[in-house]
């Protein structure tokens, strides 16, 4: 019987009152507006409502509407499109976190005040300069998200799902390292396509990058130098766009790629499941576990069940 009661005490220490909800959102990449995040958003939208939650209605009544988070194109979160800015803010970013180990966007630069004597002089002003005002609008960017993501999800005590696309995955890791606590972290999750990044939060799955996106996979429009973040595991069909980096018409277009983006939603909506400890009776012999995911609850202590469902009811398959 104490075996009993002390089982009893770890299981409700550990499992009483986890249940909580997801918030899903879209991260945007580079060079868009607010009205082309947005497109961006509603693809994704109808992407889970038909593929992820199967069009049911008290599924899509749970994880919508999908969520925004703004990226913001150029120096203002009005979205003004400044094509440089972004370069330039990425470069930081992947500087910042390591992945560049010297200032590549400045090799081209150097070259030209090769013969000049102040050259290191000039060459470290102008890196202090630019920085200075590129991380400035960064910082108040990643602010803004942080704030969002803490104030409308994650104090409320329900789970982030970031579905993050180009440079949206930058933002997405930054996020997670300047998060409040440790609790926040455990409940931000992120789903990355197309990424620059060489981690996904604290991990380096799930992610999908197709083999001809020009942007990630090759050093045409990325300076040399940069590491890849993971190889382009995923083929090409000639449906993309000619960059085949763009969210809508290379990822969403291409069969291969939008499965794989189905899939590991659905993965991370099915990690979203808490256990919930229930008593039929006063007697600490009765103790059953249910798992649920907030529509369904599923026994799965004292009988073996599959905790993914039957097939019935609202649950993500």
């Amino acid at each position: 019987m104490k075996k009993i009661i002390i089982l009893f005490t770890i299981l409700v220490s550990l499992f009483t009152g986890l249940q909580a909800g997801t918030d899903i959102y879209f991260g945007n990449g580079v060079w868009n507006d607010k009205r082309g995040a947005n497109y961006g958003k509603d693809a994704l939208a109808r992407l889970i409502k038909k593929d992820v939650l199967k069009n049911k209605p008290e599924l899509i009544a749970k994880y919508t509407p999908i969520k925004l988070s703004f990226n913001w194109t150029g120096a203002s979160s009005t979205g003004d499109i400044d094509k440089m800015f972004d370069v330039v803010e990425t470069f930081y970013q992947l500087r910042d976190s390591g992945q560049l180990d010297e200032s590549t966007l400045f090799q081209v630069l150097d070259a030209f005040l090769s013969s000049d004597p102040l050259r290191d002089i000039l060459m470290e002003k102008l890196d202090d300069i630019i920085s200075e005002n590129v991380r400035a609008v960064s910082g108040a960017n990643l602010v803004e998200m942080i704030t969002q993501y803490e104030s409308e999800t994650l104090e409320n005590g329900d789970k982030v799902l970031l579905v993050a696309h180009s440079q949206g995955n930058l933002f997405g890791n930054e996020v997670f390292d300047n998060l409040l606590s440790d609790a926040y972290r455990k409940r931000f999750n992120m789903v990355s396509v197309g990424t620059p990044a060489n981690r996904v939060t604290n991990s380096v799955e799930p992610y999908t990058t197709l083999v001809c996106d020009q942007v990630i996979n090759s050093n045409k429009l990325l300076p040399s130098g940069i590491p890849f973040h993971l190889e382009g595991k995923m083929g090409c069909t000639g449906a993309e766009e000619s960059s085949g980096h763009e969210f809508e018409r290379s990822y969403l277009e291409n069969k291969w790629s939008y499965d794989e983006i189905v899939e590991n939603i659905k993965k991370k909506l099915r990690e979203s499941v808490y256990l919930q400890v229930s008593r039929s009776s006063a007697s600490i012999s009765s103790v059953k576990l249910y798992m649920t995911d907030g529509t369904k609850s599923i026994l799965v202590y004292p009988r073996d069940v599959d905790v993914h469902g039957s097939g019935e009811g609202g649950s993500v398959k």
